[in-house]
């Protein structure tokens, strides 16, 4: 599964100046809708008949949508460190100390 923040990075970074969903991306259509329905974008949403996003347009980013963007790189990217840190395991860990504690003595 994909994480959504890296869509929504996705977007925020391809409407920087306009983005437009090609025809058959509902994905990104309905991603686009729901960050100009929170001001994230300047946009709007195509809906159809029964309220579903069937197409989108974005021209612009706002102070709002660059802000959540940058919220949303760091949470990325603290969160592949975290991953880094976590796939050394807890000997990793206990070697560091061990390496410590041996020269402390």
């Amino acid at each position: 599964m994909r994480d959504p923040r890296r869509e929504y990075i996705r977007l925020l970074q391809r409407s920087v100046d306009q983005f437009t969903p090609e025809p058959g991306e509902k994905r990104d259509a309905t991603l686009i809708g729901e960050l100009a329905d929170a001001e994230y974008v300047k946009g709007s949403a195509l809906p159809d008949a029964s309220g579903v996003t069937r197409g989108a347009a974005s021209w612009g980013v706002t102070v709002a949508g660059r802000l959540f963007l940058r919220k949303l790189e760091k949470e990325v990217r603290e969160g592949v460190i975290l991953v880094a840190s976590e796939a050394m395991g807890p000997s990793g860990v206990s070697l560091c100390c061990r390496r410590s504690n041996t020269r402390s003595e």
